[in-house]
């Protein structure tokens, strides 16, 4: 029975995405975070609900989530866009945001869980200053973007103030290892400030993505026809 409630509540809430552009923010939910990365993160916010983006979040009232929402919820009318999707596990402790409506405030039993639904939903990911959490949903969303197994999707890093500029540069270094190829490196588009942000997400729903990935590439190998590392 709570296998049926469960695919009920994902099938209703796909529904509810489908009507417009759905944004997935991945960042932290850590209330030690700096004052102009929470700015930053309402300010986003402030923009996608402005500009009739639905949101979808990890859920949280503490950290960069909770000003995320509180930007959402202070700059449009109807919360019927808003939607949070968050594990069991964090039930006992009561650190939902209140501003989503219960009924669309979706629990999953695991992380795992948690990923495919977004992956279900969203029609761009942004990628706020986070911990584990925030790279772990980043390369989730990469590496199965990469093996084309699910539809592609705009990946923004909102690199602000240079706080993902290492794992950039790791990036940098995979590629010129020869173990990240060039096109799996495109599917990653970044932004400097919640504008930034903004005006991709525009453009990008007004082109289609040009990159040629998934396993029938071969993209691993150095001497099949489409030769991707010569």
């Amino acid at each position: 029975m709570k296998k049926i409630i469960f695919f009920v509540l994902t099938f209703w809430l796909y529904s509810c995405f489908a009507q417009q552009q759905t944004i997935a923010v991945f960042c932290s939910a850590d209330n030690k975070v700096s004052d102009s990365f929470k700015t930053i993160a309402h300010n986003l916010g402030a923009l996608l609900g402005q500009h009739g983006f639905g949101l979808v979040t990890g859920g949280s009232q503490t950290g960069l989530m909770k000003e995320i929402v509180d930007g959402y919820v202070h700059a449009t009318d109807s919360l019927h866009n808003l939607f949070g999707i968050m594990p069991d596990a964090l039930k006992p402790f009561d650190v939902h945001h209140k501003k989503i409506p219960e009924n669309q405030l979706l629990w999953v039993q695991t992380m795992h869980c948690r990923l495919t639904n977004f992956q279900n939903i969203s029609d761009a990911i942004i990628i706020l200053p986070g911990g584990y959490g925030t790279l772990h949903e980043l390369m989730d969303f990469l590496v199965h973007s990469q093996f084309e197994l699910i539809k592609k999707i705009p990946i923004i890093i909102c690199n602000i103030d240079g706080y993902w500029d290492n794992l950039l540069q790791q990036f940098k270094v995979m590629e010129e290892h020869k173990l990240l190829h060039p096109k799996h490196l495109a599917l990653i588009t970044v932004a400097n400030s919640e504008q930034e942000c903004l005006d991709i997400l525009i453009n990008l729903s007004q082109s289609s993505s040009t990159h040629e990935c998934g396993l029938n590439s071969f993209y691993w190998e150095k001497n099949k026809q489409n030769v991707l590392f010569p």
